[in-house]
């Protein structure tokens, strides 16, 4: 009877391994048997125990289990804990975003066969959704992270973010607490100044303010919408809105379930621009089909089963 495993990570991408390519679809996982707790710089390349391998995540002999059983596999959309750049097709360079979903994205679909690979909010369970990885508060998955944010990492991944979503129809509301970003010099993407030129050149764009208003810091803020505004291909999409309210993935993240379409694209952007192509994606998007052909399976072989004893 096929199983589902809903909301999940995957420990070959865990922090503390690492993969050795061999022939063509073959590779090694190489793990760190180190103590955490006795751990050398390097070792797992995080300070973060909640990154590294679990028996909450699942093995390949798991996943192929599954497989053949005919189930399906969802992947947590905060993908935190991806340390791996799988066969090296997408860059790592903006935790906890679509960035680090792709790895698993990319994993998973190799190891399932293309097939049965769909993704698992957990939102009820308060599990963290995809971060912006533009704006005041991109790529924040390493905050807090010693090892994982050191040398200006944060900051280094939101100056390289490209591929933003297009939508139809620019951003009418720009209060402060769209822009608002960590306090901590230490794992900030921008510096204080930079944070209010992202206010500032927001008010700017919806003419709600002159150029005249920008100060200092608002030169890195123009690029980074520059970049917002030039690497987006994608047909436009139709923003999310509630009442007065909007949403854009690109500096407010994945904030809740309307924004799934808004996530996917951003995934396809990512995806597009990398050697692997959307091909990934196929199993995502025909996955409820996929998990209702699943259920069929299960209750007619229930029933073949005949009650239980």
């Amino acid at each position: 009877i096929p199983v589902m495993a809903s909301h999940t990570g995957f420990r070959d991408l865990s922090y503390g391994t690492k993969i050795l390519y061999e022939n063509p679809g073959e590779y090694e996982a190489l793990v760190t048997e180190r103590p955490f707790g006795d751990r050398k710089p390097g070792d797992y390349g995080t300070s973060d125990t909640g990154k590294t391998r679990t028996d909450r995540s699942r093995t390949p002999y798991q996943l192929s289990r599954i497989r053949a059983l005919g189930g399906m596999v969802g992947i947590g959309l905060g993908s935190s804990g991806v340390g791996v750049e799988w066969r090296h097709q997408v860059a790592s360079d903006c935790d906890g975003t679509t960035k680090t979903f792709a790895q698993a994205l990319l994993y998973a679909t190799e190891m399932m066969g293309g097939e049965g690979v769909t993704f698992g909010t957990d939102a009820g369970g308060f599990a963290p959704m995809s971060a912006p990885r533009f704006g005041a508060d991109a790529c924040p998955g390493a905050r807090g992270d010693e090892e994982r944010m050191a040398g200006g990492r944060v900051r280094s991944q939101a100056l390289a973010q490209k591929n933003a979503v297009r939508y139809s129809s620019p951003l009418t509301t720009v209060g402060d607490w769209r822009f608002e970003a960590s306090s901590n010099p230490k794992d900030a993407a921008y510096t204080k100044d930079e944070v209010k030129a992202w206010l500032a050149v927001a008010r700017v764009k919806t003419g709600q303010a002159s150029s005249s208003s920008l100060g200092k810091g608002s030169q890195v803020v123009l690029e980074r919408w520059q970049a917002m505004e030039e690497s987006n291909s994608n047909t436009p999409l139709e923003r999310v809105r509630a009442g007065s309210r909007e949403w854009d993935i690109n500096v407010d993240g994945m904030a809740h379930y309307g924004m799934i379409p808004d996530f996917l694209q951003d995934l396809a952007n990512v995806l597009r621009a990398s050697p692997a192509g959307d091909a990934p994606l196929a199993s995502v998007l025909t996955s409820a089909e996929r998990y209702l052909r699943m259920w069929s399976t299960i209750e007619s072989r229930a029933a073949a089963m005949g009650p239980a004893i």
